[in-house]
């Protein structure tokens, strides 16, 4: 079959793990015999088109005031420029000759539509009309809202602001264009449908995303005791993933035998902020480091969320290394946290977070003997296989039932 997988990013520009979870199924998929192609923003103007892994990757040119994804330039926008930005955004067209031409050159059987921040809803009109059936596949809220985390003024929103509601009306109305919906957790199909989306939707699913370990050696021995526990966070550094919070929470405490280490990066400017804020010996930036260097370093990953993380990929990581989860209770993270493997706490609530550091210092000889039957129990995340396979079916049958039959 001929899938085209359409996406605010790809690789080598990558910023999150939608990305690399796309570029993972998109490679795999080829790998099965499938023909892919790739169609990504690009802060050049035009189209264009390059390789990567041996699959065509075509580049366009964003048509609004600016391309959002360069880390450096974030901060830089006022507040002005960034609400034009999402208005222009809610609807692009612009945007639509890109996938217009990309789709008739290359043909493709069905369209996997991951994040459209950047595309707009435009996608959607056009794979419509050219008759190509549209699996959604749903990794954040940028169909609820215009920042796609439904995070504002440090915290969570309970419920949707009023200018959320009018910028996302129409891809409510237009959200029954979609032929299947997927989620990459339970949540966050539950979420969409609940407020009125993709009713009537033909096909509805729940696969989670799986992490490529192909290749790698993965560690099955716990860190060696030395009387302290360790704690990481690795990820991106972002108020909304609750980095700050955890720092506050950390530092004012009267919890002894702690140490942290913080993988990842930022925004440059709070970034700074946050190294200047919290010096700590028993703190440790370390920026960009690789998984499977970083979680042999810990006994247990701080998930500190403040939004509603969809299903973030530290969390099925950090358990593929053997390593324990603390982390909130919300969005898709109490999907992957059970008795064995970890312990989920109130969002935002530094009492219920030092409780979870507590237990685990208390425990964590029991938690390091673990390893192995943590590594064991999540493996399925690292099952690229029975991955495929799932996503082979789903896109199999979106293409039969477009052309009136179903699959038995």
């Amino acid at each position: 079959m001929r899938v085209l997988y359409v996406n605010s990013l790809y690789a080598p520009n990558l910023v999150g793990g939608a990305e690399r979870v796309m570029q993972t199924q998109a490679e795999a998929m080829r790998a099965a015999g499938h023909e892919v192609a790739i169609l990504a923003l690009s802060p050049n103007a035009g189209l264009h088109q390059d390789f990567v892994n041996g699959i065509p990757v075509w580049r366009a040119g964003i048509r609004n005031l600016y391309f959002p994804f360069d880390l450096t330039s974030q901060g830089k926008h006022g507040a002005l420029s960034r609400n034009l930005w999402h208005l222009v955004d809610v609807y692009n067209p612009l945007m639509a000759s890109y996938v217009r031409k990309v789709v008739k050159e290359f043909r493709p059987e069905v369209a996997s539509v991951h994040n459209l921040a950047g595309w707009s809803i435009a996608v959607w009109d056009v794979l419509t009309a050219s008759r190509i059936p549209i699996v959604q596949v749903l990794h954040d809220q940028y169909l609820l809202c215009a920042t796609s985390a439904m995070f504002r003024n440090g915290r969570g929103c309970v419920t949707r602001c009023g200018s959320c509601r009018v910028m996302r009306s129409l891809h409510r109305y237009k959200s029954p264009q979609v032929d299947t919906l997927v989620g990459v957790s339970q949540f966050i199909s539950d979420k969409l449908r609940a407020q009125g989306y993709f009713e009537g939707v033909r096909s509805v699913r729940s696969i989670p995303n799986v992490r490529n370990i192909s290749g790698e050696e993965i560690p099955t021995e716990p860190r060696c005791d030395d009387g302290t526990l360790v704690l990481g966070y690795i990820g991106r550094l972002s108020p909304a993933k609750g980095i700050e919070f955890l720092l506050d929470v950390l530092t004012s405490s009267h919890v002894l035998g702690w140490k942290l280490l913080i993988a990842g990066s930022g925004d440059t400017r709070y970034e700074e902020f946050l190294r200047g804020k919290f010096r700590d010996s028993r703190i440790e930036f370390l920026g960009a480091v690789e998984p499977k260097q970083f979680f042999p370093q810990i006994d247990i990953t701080v998930i500190p969320s403040l939004w509603e993380d969809t299903l973030p990929s530290v969390a099925f990581e950090s358990l593929l290394y053997g390593r324990p989860i603390l982390g909130s209770r919300i969005g898709g993270i109490p999907e992957m946290v059970n008795s064995r493997n970890g312990r989920v706490f109130s969002p935002g609530d530094g009492e219920d977070l030092l409780r979870g550091i507590v237990w685990a210092t208390e425990n964590r000889m029991r938690l390091r003997s673990e390893v192995q039957a943590i590594q064991t129990e999540a493996a399925v995340y690292a099952d690229k296989e029975r991955w495929v396979k799932l996503w082979s079916e789903v896109y199999s049958d979106a293409i039969a039932h477009h052309r009136g039959f179903a699959i038995t």
